[in-house]
């Protein structure tokens, strides 16, 4: 079987819990990008807005996930309509640096019918109901690569839809993927050429950066 692990490039090793250490200075860039909806219920351009601090997996997205246990509406940012859960909305005012304005609630099973564009390709892509999903940070609307988490991997256990894995054990982008992406280190220009790729479709909303607690080789330190 497969599922995604920690495992560290530096040492060209798979790593347990207990072998990890944590970078709490560790600084990754905080980026906010739309994805286009399709089959809404509305007659004008409706965006998800969704929230990463991978840009260098958003390659192996495969879903959108929401909760349906938490309120979605329809906001207002400059002249474009995005999909947030209510609830984020304060955040995202402080976050986004401008007005987010409220137009009006949308329920989670109208979300669930819709597909998206995907961020990087030309597909379209579905929205899928997850628990972990919560309204603490970033939008309610959760990009999920299977291949890079334990909760997205979940996501996908049951539903018989093949995995994408990008990243091969030197940690760079393998050769499945577009071709400007192939041999980049992931969290190096990897994720630089994400964030050009997003950039160069008009879907980047905000791009800061983010000093957290991330996780490295107990022996390598890397």
């Amino acid at each position: 079987d497969v599922k995604p692990l920690f495992f560290s490039p530096s040492s060209g090793s798979a790593l347990a819990e207990a072998e990890l250490e944590y970078d709490d200075n560790f600084i990754s860039p905080s980026l906010y990008f739309r994805c286009e909806l399709m089959n809404t219920r509305e007659n004008f351009k409706i965006y998800a807005l969704v929230w990463t601090t991978a840009p260098w997996t958003l390659p192996a997205n495969q879903a959108i996930c929401i909760n349906k246990d938490l309120k979605y509406c329809l906001v207002k940012i400059l002249d474009s309509h995005y999909v947030v859960c209510v609830d984020t909305i304060a955040n995202l005012k402080q976050e986004l640096d401008c007005d987010v304005e409220f137009v009006k609630e949308i329920k989670a099973d109208d979300l669930l019918e819709c597909q998206y564009k995907h961020p990087v390709n030309e597909t379209h892509q579905d929205i899928f109901n997850a628990q972990h999903v919560q309204a603490d940070k970033g939008t309610g609307l959760v990009h999920t690569a299977p291949s890079h988490g334990h909760d997205d991997f979940l996501v996908f256990l049951n539903r018989k839809i093949p995995l994408q894995c990008l990243v091969n054990d030197q940690g760079c982008i393998n050769e499945n993927a577009p071709k400007y992406l192939r041999n980049k280190e992931v969290l190096g220009h990897g994720n630089d050429a994400v964030i050009q790729h997003v950039k160069a479709t008009n879907s980047i909303v905000k791009l800061k950066t983010l000093k957290h607690s991330y996780p490295i080789d107990w022996r390598t330190k890397s």
